[in-house]
């Protein structure tokens, strides 16, 4: 409900965001497209905190007290907005091959279509 723009944790989250967007893309105009999104969902965050009628308040999500208004949205079929959110692992993780063998660790070296490809991505 309450964020305090200038807070120095705030800028540094941010700041922290933007430089490893620079980083993983090699590009500073990137880091600076990245730090004006963040400053743009705080100023929305901040107008959606602002006292509402009947005493209702801001919180992460909408609550049944009839009091607490939703920040966040979960992902749907609909149009996204700045605070749509993506609320599982299931939906921001990859899939991941998972490979069961029966063996005891120390039964000596894992059998050959356990192990790790060879550089280049082929096995072995």
């Amino acid at each position: 409900m309450r964020l305090d723009r200038t807070h120095a944790i705030v800028q540094q989250a941010v700041e922290s965001i933007a430089v490893r967007s620079e980083e993983v893309t090699g590009s500073k105009v990137e880091g600076d497209r990245v730090r004006r999104m963040l400053k743009a969902r705080i100023d929305t965050w901040l107008k959606r905190a602002q006292p509402k009628a009947g005493g209702a308040r801001l919180g992460y999500q909408r609550e049944r007290d009839g009091l607490t208004l939703g920040l966040l949205e979960g992902a749907g079929m609909g149009d996204w907005d700045d605070f749509t959110c993506l609320r599982s692992l299931r939906d921001v993780e990859p899939t991941v091959g998972l490979v069961l063998e029966d063996i005891v660790l120390d039964d000596g070296p894992l059998p050959m279509a356990a192990a790790a490809p060879a550089a280049g991505g082929a096995a072995p």
